[in-house]
């Protein structure tokens, strides 16, 4: 595999060289936050997975025009490529941020002609990014993508994508409940400002949304359990994009997960940067987010079925899939919370609110039902046993029912 290397020390850096640079580390201070400014707004919407993003990106990055961008905008230095600012706050990383990826594109944007730059903004509301990208127009600028920054050491998104790709119903249920925590704060964003992309940022780690809008009909329907017809906007995540990846050539450039870890940072920002040039608006989705201090219950993002009858379905996630033992076929799961699924558990109710928020804290698993002997067995951990109240309380936050 082909590595891009940064050029050594006193070598001029092109638009081009830079774009395919990774990103410097971050220094940590010892003392330094130990929370963080966690939005309210969860992420109830349907979610699916971005599989052709990071070949989409470099697909982008080949078709610009680099033979008309060969100014020097920066110097190869030791003194420059590695980091001395110390960051205590998520103010000090979104200003390495800044300074890293919206400093570099959006000299870069200005090389290629592409009248976008990245900023932070004041509007006089409430549902403020906490990084934009802009698009410079005659007459103002407009803001067509929403980023939100974290601390990498208050948000572990690593750990938070690490089942996505999982066939475990379990951990899919997991990714799921904690993704649509995290990602909730940029779909608000999304949503209130008609933005169709965005981006969720630790600086070691960031992911890239989409929001696309299908019409669904017949089987289609049914399965993701909407009205015949009825317009479902979904929210696209891609993998997470590692600050320290280095551009690579791929194997298989027709093989979308042949490009996982080799974009970089900043040549996804340029994609963005091309894509959000111009869109028609977005649809406006007012129930996509519930604020957790305003509204009650438990209610998730999940993920959006495919058509059953279309291999080409905008869904392609493994969570429409079940991890059914060998030789047998993959079951499509069904997602229910509360109510819904205490009638279907015999007419078992729910102490009260305080039993709900205690038990939030506990993962979901899977509950798995048998016709046959009429009992409800649960899976956490790689271990089996009946329910009793105490789990069956635990299992109405979120499970996957799987007929056996």
């Amino acid at each position: 595999m082909a590595t891009h290397t940064t050029p050594g020390n006193g070598q001029p850096l092109t638009a081009r060289d830079l774009t395919m640079a990774s990103l410097p580390d971050i220094v940590r201070s010892e003392q330094r936050t130990v929370s963080s400014s966690m939005n309210a707004n969860v992420f109830v919407g349907r979610m699916a997975k971005w599989h052709d993003f990071e070949k989409e990106v470099r697909e982008n990055f080949n078709r610009q025009q680099w033979q008309n961008a060969r100014s020097t905008l920066g110097w190869s230095s030791d003194l420059i490529n590695i980091d001395r600012v110390m960051c205590a706050t998520e103010a000090g990383v979104t200003g390495r941020f800044l300074q890293h990826v919206g400093q570099v594109m959006s000299c870069v944007g200005q090389e290629l002609r592409l009248p976008m730059c990245f900023g932070d903004w004041h509007g006089g509301t409430k549902h403020i990014p906490d990084v934009t990208i802009w698009k410079k127009t005659a007459a103002k600028p407009t803001a067509r993508v929403a980023g939100e920054l974290k601390a990498p050491w208050t948000c572990n998104l690593l750990e938070v994508m690490s089942d996505a790709d999982s066939d475990d119903a379990a951990d899919i249920l997991s990714f799921e409940s904690d993704f649509s925590a995290w990602a909730g704060q940029v779909a608000n964003y999304m949503s209130k400002h008609k933005y169709k992309y965005g981006f969720l940022s630790t600086y070691q780690e960031t992911v890239f949304f989409k929001q696309e809008t299908f019409q669904l009909t017949g089987a289609w329907a049914k399965a993701n359990d909407v009205a015949n017809g009825e317009a479902v906007t979904v929210l696209y995540y891609s993998n997470a994009v590692h600050h320290y990846t280095a551009f690579g050539t791929p194997r298989n450039a027709q093989n979308p997960q042949d490009f996982r870890d080799k974009v970089t940072v900043r040549e996804c920002m340029l994609y963005l940067m091309k894509v959000s040039e111009s869109y028609p608006e977005p649809r406006v989705v007012k129930s996509w987010t519930r604020n957790e201090k305003t509204s009650s219950g438990t209610k998730t993002g999940k993920h959006l079925v495919p058509d059953p009858n279309d291999k080409n379905s905008p869904s392609k996630s493994s969570a429409s899939q079940s991890s059914s033992s060998k030789g047998k076929a993959p079951q499509q799961h069904s997602y229910t919370t509360g109510n819904s699924l205490v009638q279907q558990m015999n007419g078992l109710n729910m102490k009260d609110q305080t039993d709900m928020e205690r038990y939030m804290k506990y993962k979901p698993f899977q509950v798995r039902w048998s016709d046959k002997a009429g009992t409800y067995i649960w899976e956490k951990g790689g271990k089996k046993s009946k329910v009793d109240g105490h789990t069956r309380r635990l299992g109405i936050l979120m499970v996957t029912i799987n007929g056996e």
